[in-house]
């Protein structure tokens, strides 16, 4: 499914009105009622409640789109005549034409309507007694942090209410730029129209979107194929499957590809092999471990199935005819190895760079230039950093930036730096980015925290080294490895609760096998 920045949804209203001729007031009927009905479906699954009738349905509604759909929403409720329904505007003075006719219908069919810039205190109380708060304070068009009596409000429904809570579209106050102190309502369910935005999946926003729902309200699909491209926002892709292995039934090892990894040194044996262990559930057909001497014995005990040496000097001709994927770094300390790295960058053969490796990526860009590493990544190489990894990787750079401006909008920040590097860079957290040196993007949702254990980060990139084994470019292995690591981290908690590293490289074979049968539905996650 195409993810959007919110000024690319909003050219999609555009386009939908003036070359479709389909009204925005019909595009907002539409919204409120079929995302009412998503609503509805939802709450059966996840709030069963034994008392079906009599809740107390509030309905929070700002000035623009998203107070419209609100109250579509709103009388939709009422119509149903089995819950209690009442509205709570900002300001009926400052509403939009669309907006402002759905209010005169909600009011001349009788629903009560409170108004918080008026009577603060019956708004307040309204929010503390509701069952069920929809939120329609403000949409994706806002710049900076909510500020005035939108903000007032969004406070309320966070630290006063105790009811169920959904976003219409977004969570009032997420939008292109949110920083995690900025406010922002905390939902449980959010309704998306149309396409899921950006500000939804960075990582200072996907918080406040709890379970996320995509409602179809009737865009031409022409415009969702293929939503236009503005001069400075492109779409990209949210992952929600992994598509099948690439593998034949008739494939032998030599076929499915040779993954080579550096790793390890004393303290850290583990993150080798569990590297080691996920480029070999990944499909990897053979691997082989090159570590340090003093651990070697450890490693070569331990990996029956792994190909365990010392490390050992090599060129990096001898690795092009040997190897189809390489991996450096998961545990292999400070000591400076940047000799190793360049040799493997120098062999012309895909690779992954993780943990350890990016600090001695950063030591030969310092030392190189970005010039000689573009001849030698060329696209190819892929860099796996968590937040703090590429902060240190930028850091003192042209690149430089914060964490807050990082977890904010991570394409600002990664783009330019997977252009520099001409490396697919797969920015790990609750959510993972991955972006092309072209600027290509897709995100896979997350939101396991079981996934926070020591050695999972090992696991991811030892996966997408065991895909680019296989045979499919750098950006389809970053794709499909961290689509499969999240998969098999979702099935991992499902039927073991928290589990170690170990245990989600195991659940790498179970969700191939499933996938390979078409038996996916225990693998959907949130969307």
């Amino acid at each position: 499914m195409r993810i959007v920045h919110p000024q690319i949804m909003a050219e999609i209203d555009r386009l939908a009105e003036e070359e479709y001729g389909i009204p925005g007031i019909l595009l907002m009927e539409n919204a409120g009622i079929k995302a009412f009905q998503q609503f509805s479906l939802e709450w059966e699954v996840t709030r069963p409640s034994p008392r079906r009738e009599g809740r107390l349905m509030v309905f929070l509604a700002g000035g623009g789109n998203n107070g419209g759909d609100a109250l579509v929403m709103a009388r939709q409720a009422f119509l149903r005549a089995t819950d209690e329904v009442t509205v709570v505007c900002r300001d009926a003075t400052r509403m939009n034409e669309a907006a402002a006719m759905h209010y005169h219908i909600v009011r001349q069919l009788g629903i009560p309507i409170v108004f918080w810039e008026t009577d603060e205190e019956s708004s307040r109380s309204t929010i503390r007694t509701a069952d069920v708060l929809f939120d329609g304070i403000s949409g994706t068009g806002i710049r900076g942090a909510l500020r005035g009596s939108a903000a007032d409000m969004v406070k309320a429904v966070n630290e006063e209410s105790t009811g169920y809570v959904v976003a219409i579209d977004v969570p009032s106050g997420l939008g292109s730029g949110f920083l995690a102190e900025y406010p922002a309502v905390k939902a449980d369910l959010t309704l998306t129209m149309g396409l899921p935005k950006v500000p939804l999946y960075t990582p200072a926003g996907r918080p406040h979107a709890g379970t996320i729902r995509t409602v179809k309200l009737g865009f031409p699909p022409q415009l969702l194929q293929n939503p236009p491209q503005l001069e400075s926002e492109g779409s990209g892709e949210l992952l929600e499957g992994i598509g099948r292995p690439v593998f034949q039934s008739q494939d032998y090892k030599n076929v499915r590809g040779h993954a080579a990894i550096w790793a390890g040194r004393v303290g850290t044996s583990g993150a080798a092999a569990l590297a080691a262990e996920g480029a070999g559930r990944a499909g990897a057909g053979l691997v082989s471990l090159f570590t340090d001497q003093e651990i070697y014995p450890i490693l070569a005990g331990k990996l029956s199935e792994t190909m365990v040496s010392p490390y050992k000097p090599m060129q990096a001709a001898d690795l092009k005819s040997r190897y189809s994927a390489l991996l450096a770094g998961p545990g292999w300390g400070k000591d400076s190895r940047s000799s190793i790295l360049q040799t493997l960058l120098d062999s012309a053969l895909p690779g992954v760079i993780d943990a350890d490796g990016i600090g001695v990526l950063r030591e030969l860009w310092n030392e190189h230039g970005s010039s000689k590493l573009q001849s030698t990544t060329a696209g190819r190489w892929i860099l796996t950093p968590h937040p703090g990894e590429f902060l240190a990787l930028v850091k003192d750079s042209p690149f430089e930036t914060d964490k807050p401006s990082l977890l904010s909008n991570p394409l600002s920040a990664v783009v330019p730096v997977a252009r520099e590097l001409q490396m697919v860079i797969v920015l790990k957290s609750h959510v993972v980015w991955i972006v092309s040196p072209e600027g290509r993007f897709a995100v896979v949702d997350g939101m396991n925290p079981a996934m926070a254990t020591g050695g999972s980060g090992d696991v991811l990139a030892g996966i997408i080294t065991g895909m680019l084994a296989s045979g499919v470019s750098a950006f389809e292995a970053s794709c499909r490895g961290a689509s499969l690591h999240q998969a098999a981290g979702r099935l991992a908690y499902q039927t073991g609760g928290w589990f170690l590293a170990q245990d989600l490289a195991r659940a790498v074979s179970k969700v191939w096998v499933d996938e390979a049968r078409g038996d996916k539905d225990e693998l959907a996650g949130p969307r």
